[in-house]
């Protein structure tokens, strides 16, 4: 897996989350397993290299309605 972190310079950032085809499977069983209670969170921790990075990522189910995020949909490589 690998992350990325997107200053805007503006206040807001982007965060990318990069998989291997092999770890699909396995995220997809961890999503299952949170969304049934089986587990409370699922975590992905960074190698802690360099000076700065991203050090923790954590997927939860959130407890109230309090979006501050949307699904916005797939992005698609154009042919070429």
């Amino acid at each position: 897996m690998e992350a990325k972190l997107i200053d805007f310079q503006t206040g807001w950032y982007e965060v990318n989350l990069g998989l291997r085809k092999e770890e699909i499977d396995t995220f997809i069983t961890m999503l299952q397993q949170l969304k049934s209670g089986i587990i409370d969170e699922i975590q992905a921790g960074g190698d802690y290299e360099g000076k700065t990075g991203i050090g923790d990522i954590i997927f939860y189910l959130q407890k109230a309605d309090d979006d501050n995020l949307i699904f916005l949909g797939p992005s698609i490589k154009p042919n070429g």
